[in-house]
C-alpha cells in the first residue's frame, strides 16, 4: 500500500485550511448555470468510447474524452426561491474521484473489499461508485428511506468494511455498527460540518495535495456492486454483479441504440441504488458522454424540467402516468374548439403512427395533416415538458397502453425495455425505432444475451405466441446470491449446455422477436372457476381513473375479483363540490352511497378492456397510502401484497361473506 500512497504528511497541517465545504455548489471550479435551450458546453459534443472490460476503464476513458463537457447538474436554490441548475464538467468529476481513491486508501479499502453507500442521488454518490471501483472495491447501495433493521442486515451480510452515510441522522443511527456489524471498520458523513474527523469533505480536503492513488483495472470477473432486492418477504437477497456484467449491459444497449444516447441531457431522479437507475443511466450516459441534472426530490421532477431542458427521461410508469392524467384534465377544462382540434390531431396522429409501426403507406393528406396538428398542438404540448424531449425510456412495469399511444403520438416515444436486478439488469430493450420497437411489447434481446419461453409446468420450450416463463443467458446474469446458495439453486438451470436464469416472469414472443411480459408467476392466482389472473397489469388498468391513486386487485381461490383501492381525494373532493356534496371528513365522503356509486362506475370503466372474470365485482377502499414506510411499497414501488392483505384481510373476506 505504501507504494501506491505517499501517505499524508502532518496531516493536522491541512485540516480546515481552506474553510468549510458543505456540498458541490461551493467547490473553486467554473460555474455554469442552465439556460433556456440545452447545449453541450464550449459547443462540443460528446464522445462515445468503445469497448471496456471494466466500469473503471469506461469512466477513465470518457472522462478524458469528454473533459470539458457537463456531467452533473444539482439544483440550488437562493433565498429567494429561485431555483437553478449548477454543472461540473467530466474532468472535475474526475478529480474528485482521483481524490476519494486517496481516501479509501488511507481507510484501508483494497481489492475485494466491499463499501456500504446510504444516500440518495448526489454527486459524491458516483464519485464513492467509481473510486471504490478504482481501488478494487464494491460498492452496496441503500436507500435513505429503508428501514435500519435492513441496513443492519445488508451491511452485516455484505461484509462491508466503510460505511458512506448521507447526513448526520443516519450517522447517528450506524455510527455504533464500527467493530460490531459485518467488518466495518470506519463510518463517514457526507453532510456533517467539516471540523469533524468522520466528515467527508474533510477527508476530501486533506488529500488535495498528495500525488493521486493510481486505479486497479479489475477484471471482468471482479465483482462491481452487490445490491440487495427488496423483496415482498423475507431478507434481502444481495445480488452479485461483476464488471463484466454491467460492462456488457452498456455496450448491449450502445449497439442497440446506434449512437442515439450521446449529446443527451437526463432527469437523474431514478434512484442510483436500484439497478436501473445505475446501469441504464449513471453508467450508460456517463459511456456516452452525456449528462443528468439530478433531482433529489421528485416533487421538483415537473419544474425541473424547464431548467435542465432534458432530452430524455428515464423513468418508471408512475410518471408517465402523471404527466397523461395532467395534460388530459387541461384539455378537458379547455374550450369546446380547443378539444375539438386536439381530439382530431390525437386521432390523426394515431393513424399516422400505426402505419409507421406496422409499416403500412401513409397517403399524401394524412402526412399533411399530421404536419399541421405537429405545429399546431404537439408542439405547444412539448414546450409544457421543456422543449428538448427526444424520446424517454420505461422500466420497472409495464407502462398502460393508452398511455404509450399518447406519448407516441405527441411525439416523444416511449422505450420499454425489460430485466431484473439479476440481469444488470437489461435483458431486452426498445431504442427509437420500429425494427426494436413494438407499443405493449418491451424491445428485443441485447446483444448476445439468448432468451426462451419455458413452460413453468414442463420446463420444455414453448412455441412462439404461447405463454411461459421468461428465462436468459448471457453475460448480464448475475454471479449469484450472496451466501445464499438455496436461492441460487432455485434460479440457475442448465439448458443445451448454457446457464440460464429464471426470471420468474411470464411472458411470449410476439412477431418472431419482441418480447411480451405478460405477468408475474408468484403473484398471480387461481380463481375457483380455474381461471388464472395477472394482478400488476390490471391493477395499472384500474388506476387509470382520476379517481383512483393506487389499487391491489384480489382473489385467490375465490369466486371472483374484489379490489382494495386508495382513493385521489383531490380529485374525489373537487368532485363533490361540482356535486354539491358536503361532508366533515374524507372517510365520511367515500361511505355516502352517490360516492360509492361513481367510484363503482370508474372502476368498471377502467376494467372495460379486462376480461369478464379479471374485473373486480366489489370493492373496499383506505385513505392510508401504500409507502415504503408501512411496509406496503418496496423501494422499487412494488406493491408488498402479503403485507397489504394481511393489514386488510377482515375487510377483504366482509366482502365475499357480503350477499
Amino acid at each position: 500500500m505504501a507504494n501506491r500512497l505517499n501517505l499524508v504528511k502532518c496531516v493536522g497541517r491541512r485540516l480546515l485550511c481552506q474553510g468549510p465545504v458543505r456540498n458541490y455548489s461551493q467547490l473553486k471550479h467554473t460555474r455554469r448555470i442552465a439556460t433556456s435551450s440545452f447545449v453541450l458546453n464550449r459547443g462540443q459534443s460528446s464522445e462515445i468510447i468503445g469497448d471496456f472490460p471494466s466500469l473503471v476503464e469506461m469512466q477513465q476513458k470518457s472522462c478524458a474524452l469528454n473533459e470539458h463537457n457537463d456531467l452533473f447538474g444539482t439544483m440550488k436554490v437562493t433565498q429567494d426561491g429561485i431555483k437553478s441548475f449548477d454543472w461540473i464538467t467530466y474532468g472535475e468529476f474526475n478529480r474528485e474521484v482521483q481524490k476519494f481513491r486517496n481516501v479509501l486508501v488511507h481507510h484501508n479499502i483494497e481489492k475485494g473489499d466491499n463499501v456500504a453507500v446510504i444516500a440518495n442521488n448526489r454527486v459524491e454518490w458516483a464519485v464513492a461508485c467509481y473510486a471504490c471501483n478504482g481501488v478494487g472495491a464494491a460498492i452496496v447501495p441503500m436507500y435513505e428511506a429503508q428501514l435500519e433493521k435492513d441496513w443492519t442486515y445488508i451491511i452485516d451480510d455484505s461484509s462491508s468494511k466503510l460505511v458512506i452515510a448521507a447526513n448526520e441522522s443516519i450517522y447517528d443511527k450506524v455510527k455504533h455498527y464500527v467493530g460490531k456489524i459485518g467488518k466495518v471498520q470506519r463510518v463517514l458523513c457526507l453532510d456533517i460540518p467539516d471540523d469533524r474527523e468522520e466528515s467527508y469533505n474533510r477527508w476530501m480536503r486533506l488529500v488535495e495535495e498528495e500525488e493521486a492513488v493510481p486505479p486497479i483495472q479489475p477484471s471482468p470477473e471482479d465483482l462491481a456492486v452487490i445490491i440487495y432486492t427488496s423483496g415482498t418477504t423475507g431478507n434481502p437477497k444481495g445480488v452479485e454483479l461483476t464488471h463484466q456484467n454491467i460492462c456488457s449491459n452498456l455496450l448491449g444497449l450502445k449497439d442497440l441504440w446506434a449512437g442515439e444516447l450521446s449529446n443527451n441531457r437526463s432527469l437523474a431522479f431514478l434512484p442510483w441504488a436500484h439497478v436501473y437507475g445505475q446501469t441504464a443511466e449513471l453508467h450508460s450516459l456517463i459511456a456516452c458522454g452525456s449528462s443528468m441534472g439530478i433531482i433529489s426530490n421528485r416533487d421538483y421532477i415537473l419544474e425541473s424540467l424547464h431548467l435542465v431542458k432534458p432530452t430524455m427521461i428515464l423513468s418508471v410508469p408512475a410518471l408517465f402516468n402523471r404527466v397523461y392524467d395532467g395534460v388530459m384534465k387541461t384539455v378537458s377544462e379547455g374550450t369546446i374548439l380547443k378539444q375539438i382540434l386536439f381530439n382530431k390531431a390525437m386521432k390523426s396522429s394515431r393513424e399516422f403512427n400505426e402505419r409507421k409501426e406496422f409499416g403500412r403507406p401513409i397517403n399524401f393528406w394524412l402526412k399533411f395533416k399530421h404536419a399541421v396538428f405537429e405545429k399546431l398542438v404537439f408542439r405547444k404540448v412539448r414546450d409544457k415538458l421543456g422543449g428538448n424531449l427526444r424520446f424517454m425510456t420505461a422500466g420497472g412495469a409495464a407502462v398502460n397502453l393508452k398511455v404509450l399511444q399518447f406519448f407516441e403520438d405527441i411525439g416523444i416515444p416511449i422505450c420499454e425495455g425489460y430485466g431484473l436486478t439479476e440481469t444488470s439488469p437489461v435483458i431486452t430493450s426498445s431504442a427509437n425505432n420500429w425494427e426494436t420497437r413494438r407499443l405493449g411489447c418491451v424491445g428485443v434481446p441485447l446483444a448476445g444475451i439468448d432468451v426462451k419461453i419455458i413452460s413453468p409446468d414442463t420446463g420444455t420450450e414453448m412455441a412462439y405466441g404461447e405463454d411461459g416463463e421468461i428465462c436468459c443467458s448471457g453475460p448480464n446474469v448475475m454471479r449469484g446470491y450472496r451466501n445464499n446458495e438455496a436461492a441460487n439453486d432455485e434460479v440457475f438451470f442448465i439448458l443445451d449446455e448454457k446457464r440460464f436464469f429464471r426470471t420468474g416472469d411470464l411472458g411470449k414472443i410476439v412477431d418472431g422477436k419482441f418480447l411480451k411480459v405478460t405477468g408475474r408467476i408468484k403473484e398471480q392466482f387461481k380463481l375457483l372457476n380455474g381461471k388464472y389472473v395477472v394482478p400488476a397489469v390490471l391493477e395499472d388498468q384500474l388506476c387509470r381513473s382520476k379517481y383512483v391513486s393506487q389499487a391491489l386487485l384480489y382473489g385467490d381461490n375465490k369466486d371472483y375479483c374484489v379490489a382494495l383501492i386508495v382513493p385521489d381525494m383531490n380529485e374525489i373532493n373537487a368532485w363533490a363540490i361540482d356535486q354539491g356534496i358536503t361532508c366533515p371528513n374524507d372517510d365520511e365522503l367515500m361511505k355516502i352511497g352517490s360516492t360509492k356509486a361513481m367510484i363503482s362506475k370508474e372502476l368498471l370503466y377502467a376494467s372495460s378492456e379486462m376480461k369478464n372474470f379479471e374485473r373486480p365485482e366489489k370493492w373496499i377502499f383506505t385513505l392510508e397510502a401504500f409507502t415504503q414506510e408501512n411496509q406496503f411499497l418496496t423501494p422499487k414501488m412494488s406493491l408488498r401484497r402479503n403485507n397489504i392483505l394481511r393489514a386488510y384481510e377482515s375487510q377483504i373476506d366482509k366482502l365475499y361473506n357480503q350477499k
